[in-house]
């Protein structure tokens, strides 16, 4: 019997299983199964699988724990989509992502392909998507294609700017109205995080409830890092914001970010006025960080400079604490425990802490993810695509965002999953109203 590698089902969205086999192999042999993939830069990711055929010349990946050699461990049926690799540290898989990929697989006896397939994994079906611009309103906003209203979903990026096209379409083929907004960094926006008109925000989520293709009166909104700083920050002086998720949240207005990173403006102003922030991004204890990474080669954790300016300028983090007990609706707050970053537990506790404090009436729910990092899930990591951990811009310089490509991978399952809970019950309250 020829050699045969299949993949099925041949197309499927991101989110779901696949099962990978081989047949006709000579019983006990050893053999690679390659898996190859362009992303959004058309760089080539692949993943290798080592394993020896059973008894009858057939592998089966999905029960089957690959060996020395592979890129990952453990019987993992997406283990070879996850654990991919790319040519170089300088940028992450999930920037910029198209709305459908196509992967190969090849099937190696030594150096030999004996045997390949395509398959494809897409963001979500039975979805209409396009650009925005409406300044101050850029991004991509997509829905299902029933014409139908449904529950708003406002998606926030963090301080890369980056397109989470992807993200909307998947939460989309959900059942929801999604607005990926593009607040910095893009024509007609400022060209860096300083100097944010908060106005802007709360002029996209009008923009949003007036849609026709939005049903209701409040959105939620979503946001990792700094978007999730901004969906506490709108949040709480927004009556039109329902749920809010922040991932990987802080408790504080941090600084902007400039030119050539600087850190010496505001990230956010109101009517014009600059709002109070904590100076945690640079100075002394950053710059020691920095030079410990380049002497011991190793790359940078930001964690302990972030830490350091928390409890240092205590006067300056009390002015720039986010006012969360204002927030008008649920909030999820979802960290990683080996952030690489910023001390996002922290900051969630502190959030947590301080709507007990306040006797806040609504509801918060806290997740910590055990190992995983900053990029903690949805809507940077997603199911079954490689994780983001190690970034080096430079020759000397690489940022540790913390947690393990396991277990970001991992992550980024169960926070998926919580995402859709959450949604799911809010959105259930909405539609009934």
């Amino acid at each position: 019997m020829k050699p045969v590698l299949t993949v099925a089902p041949v197309r499927s969205r991101i989110d779901s299983p696949i099962h990978i086999t081989a047949a006709g192999l000579v019983p006990g042999e050893r053999v690679t199964i390659r898996t190859k993939v362009m992303d959004g830069a058309l760089r080539e990711w692949e993943s290798l699988a080592v394993v020896d055929a059973d008894d009858a010349g057939a592998v089966d990946l999905s029960r089957m724990a690959p060996l020395e050699g592979s890129t990952y461990r453990g019987v993992d049926g997406e283990g070879p989509l996850w654990s991919m690799q790319g040519p170089d540290q300088s940028k992450f898989f999930t920037r910029n992502l198209p709305i459908e990929l196509e992967y190969r697989s090849e099937l190696c006896r030594g150096d030999r392909v004996i045997a390949s397939t395509r398959f494809r994994r897409h963001f979500g079906d039975g979805v209409t998507w396009g650009q925005v611009h409406e300044p101050p309103v850029i991004g991509t906003f997509a829905h299902p294609t029933d014409g139908l209203p449904h529950p708003g979903v406002l998606v926030l990026h963090g301080s890369d700017s980056v397109d989470l096209a992807s993200a909307a379409t998947l939460l989309a083929s959900e059942g929801y109205s999604v607005l990926a907004l593009r607040w910095f960094g893009v024509e007609d926006r400022p060209a860096h995080m300083v100097n944010v008109e908060l106005n802007d925000i709360d002029c996209a989520v009008t923009r949003m409830i007036n849609n026709e293709f939005v049903v209701g009166d409040k959105i939620a909104v979503i946001g990792l890092s700094r978007g999730a700083e901004l969906a506490l920050e709108v949040a709480a002086h927004n009556a039109n914001v329902g749920l809010t998720i922040a991932l990987s949240p802080s408790s504080i207005r941090q600084a902007g970010m400039g030119e050539n990173y600087s850190f010496k403006d505001p990230a956010w102003v109101r009517n014009g006025e600059p709002l109070e922030w904590v100076r945690a991004g640079n100075g002394f204890g950053m710059l020691l960080l920095f030079l410990s990474s380049v002497i011991r080669r190793k790359p940078m954790r930001q964690t302990r400079g972030f830490l350091g300016a928390l409890n240092k300028n205590v006067e300056a983090v009390e002015r720039s604490t986010i006012q969360v007990e204002n927030c008008k609706g649920p909030m999820t707050l979802i960290v990683g425990d080996d952030d690489g970053l910023w001390p996002s537990q922290e900051y969630a506790d502190r959030i947590a802490g301080r709507l007990k404090e306040l006797d806040w009436p609504g509801t918060v729910r806290v997740e910590c993810v055990p190992g995983a990092g900053h990029f903690v899930g949805f809507p940077y990591a997603l199911p079954t695509l490689p994780p983001m951990r190690i970034l080096k811009p430079a020759s000397a310089l690489a940022f540790d965002f913390g947690g393990s490509v396991a277990a970001n991978a991992d992550a980024a399952r169960k926070v998926w999953r919580i995402v859709q809970e959450e949604l799911s019950q809010w959105s259930g309250i909405v539609s009934r109203r």
